[in-house]
């Protein structure tokens, strides 16, 4: 005997378990109430028709036989009352739902949700043009859906802790997205390695901005990044602490309440640091050099503001602290990170106030553009020794 394979599609139909019926005896009284007075509307009107036009041949006949008068006048008023309480007994049952029509319950087919078709790991780009971007390691992940999904991600250690990620699109990034479109492919950057001081990508295209306007980037020093929410947004730029390290990609797609995740494999990051230690000790001597110029200059600026008495060395002594300012500018660049401009930029005249015998100095001569400056300088020198007491340690 020859047997038949059963088809897939086949199995499927067959295992298929067909809608429970129900009776609509779950109506509301308001629904039902409709129901009885359209059923009783519909039926009054054609027994109305079969009563008059019963009544007229009738009425011809009770002329040629008064029999048809008595039978008239006595039979049908009670045929016509008991079919309208038959009537209205068979309305009251089918009102009860004894006799009301079934009404099937579509059962709506599950929501699949989201599927990934791609999540792995992929090294920076060697032709890049932009060379920061080239020892940029990320998850590249690519998934399939009916609709738009909410999208989160996070960078998962071995002991379960994570950091939130940032989603790299075409020309953004985000740490949450609301309506990630389906079929596209996107980014999730891991760690990041620089071999040399740059700047990067995100800083130029959403520089800070500062009280005179738009802030110069950071120069990223050379280490190994964890490239997370704070470092993505240069909130904390931290070098990563040598060791190994195994980390893996977590990207979280739909609304909290049908939330799916979507996990990478596991890879090692190893990160030496004798080169970044060395580095370190070369960049903090070479700011102690630098910032030992600065404040011998911020020395003479002082003593230029005490002595000053026209214009023309007023606007000597400005320029002077104008090159002081980008020279310190540089240095937070070049050695040591954005706080040092933040802290150079936030002090004011009321930083450093002097003594009786300096004012009456300045008041005597009417100086008091110069004795402004002067505070404002003495305010900068001991913010440059303190940032030299720092590095001494």
């Amino acid at each position: 005997m020859r047997l038949r394979r059963e088809s897939p599609a086949l199995r499927a139909c067959s295992n298929t378990r067909l809608p429970r019926p129900t009776h609509a005896a779950a109506l509301s009284p308001m629904s039902r109430a409709k129901w009885f007075a359209s059923a009783l509307l519909v039926l009054w009107r054609p027994l109305n028709w079969f009563l008059d036009l019963v009544g007229a041949v009738d009425t011809v006949q009770g002329m040629l036989n008064p029999e048809h008068w008595v039978y008239r006048a006595l039979f049908w008023p009670h045929l016509g009352n008991l079919m309208t309480g038959v009537g209205l007994l068979l309305l009251f049952a089918l009102w009860r739902g004894q006799r009301l029509p079934i009404v099937v319950e579509a059962t709506p087919s599950p929501d699949v949700g989201p599927t990934m078709d791609v999540l792995r790991w992929r090294d920076g780009e060697p032709d890049d043009v932009r060379p920061e971007y080239r020892k940029w390691v990320h998850a590249i992940f690519r998934f399939s859906s009916k609709r738009s999904e909410r999208a989160k991600a996070f960078i998962e250690f071995r002991d379960g802790r994570r950091l939130d990620a940032h989603i790299n699109g075409n020309g953004w990034h985000a740490s949450e997205v609301s309506a990630l479109d389906p079929e596209r492919q996107y980014a999730v950057g891991v760690y990041l390695t620089i071999a040399q001081s740059t700047t990067l990508w995100i800083d130029r295209q959403s520089p800070k901005h500062g009280a005179l306007g738009p802030l110069a980037p950071v120069a990223l020093q050379p280490g190994t990044y964890w490239t997370d929410s704070p470092f993505m947004l240069a909130r904390f730029r931290q070098p990563i602490p040598p060791g190994n390290h195994t980390v893996r990609v977590v990207v979280v797609l739909g609304d909290k309440s049908h939330s799916r995740s979507f996990f990478s494999d596991w890879r090692d990051v190893a990160v030496s640091g004798g080169a970044q230690a060395n580095d370190e000790t070369a960049r903090r001597r070479r700011a102690r050099e630098r910032l030992g110029l600065v404040a011998e200059e911020l020395a003479q600026c002082e003593l230029a503001a005490y002595r000053g008495t026209n214009g023309e060395q007023y606007e000597e002594l400005l320029a002077r602290l104008a090159a002081v300012g980008d020279e310190v500018r540089r240095v937070s660049v070049d050695c040591l990170d954005s706080s040092l401009t933040s802290r150079w930029e936030s002090v004011n005249v009321h930083d450093s106030p002097v003594d009786d015998a300096t004012k009456h100095h300045f008041i005597s001569r009417a100086q008091g553009s110069f004795w402004a400056v002067y505070q404002r300088v003495r305010g900068w020198r001991k913010l440059v020794d303190g940032v030299l007491s720092e590095l001494n340690r």
